[in-house]
């Protein structure tokens, strides 16, 4: 659970960052506006970030564990996240991942209220 909390206020960090960084962006669906790549320090440590689709894909390149957080989708609403998400990064932290245990643990977080489902795989950190 505390990886799911890490991911979410990470995602935070580097989406908030960029639009700090970016300000003029403003398509969030689709990122037309948005840089095809670049670079930024967020609390100390060097990101990358590639624009893929409609989403931006950051890996921490300063030191590691070089992280990767990718958002793929819904890029204005950083408290949403999808089992993918989640993956990617559990995965970019070295760690084994069982796609069935990522998919209790974000049930799991649902009954707890720390998430709400919003169906079709994407749910919403409320804490």
């Amino acid at each position: 659970m505390n990886d799911v909390f890490l991911f979410v206020e990470l995602q935070c960090q580097l989406v908030f960052a960029f639009a700090e960084l970016h300000p003029n962006v403003k398509d969030l669906k689709w990122l037309i506006d948005f840089p095809q790549s670049g670079e930024m320090i967020v609390d100390g440590a060097q990101w990358r970030f590639v624009k893929h689709g409609a989403g931006l894909r950051f890996e921490k390149t300063s030191c590691e564990p070089h992280w990767v957080v990718d958002v793929h989708k819904f890029f204005g609403e950083p408290k949403r996240i999808d089992e993918w998400r989640l993956i990617k990064f559990l995965e970019s932290c070295g760690k084994c991942v069982d796609r069935r245990k990522v998919s209790s643990l974000l049930i799991e977080m649902c009954l707890e209220g720390h998430l709400i489902d919003l169906g079709s795989g994407q749910y919403f950190f409320v804490g």
